[in-house]
């Protein structure tokens, strides 16, 4: 009871204590970039960026990504893969129309 009295007594500066703690929250957000390279928050000497850094000196291409796809008809996953090969650093994009077609 004590807290829910305190809270409609404050509530004027609650509420301008929580328009300005916006302020910075929707400025860190509008500057957060998307990284989808998650070996960069990896230290160097895991096996796994071990293994990345060899692949990518042996062959010049490193992870792969498999997406299964459900209820999604051809000319969506078509308008995906487009999409998807938009993407920096993505080489290759495979689909089933590109194993499939005689090109």
């Amino acid at each position: 009871m004590k807290f829910g009295k305190l809270v409609v007594k404050f509530r004027i500066p609650i509420l301008i204590l929580s328009l300005v703690l916006m302020i910075p929250s929707v400025i860190g957000m509008a500057r957060t970039r998307v990284n989808y390279d998650l070996l960069t928050y990896l230290p160097e000497d895991m096996d796994t960026v071990i293994g990345q850094n060899e692949l990518m000196k042996d062959f010049h291409k490193g992870a792969f990504t498999f997406l299964i796809l459900e209820n999604m008809q051809d000319d969506e996953v078509r308008d995906l893969m487009e999409r998807l090969k938009e993407i920096d650093h993505v080489d290759t994009v495979i689909g089933c129309d590109s194993l499939l077609s005689e090109d």
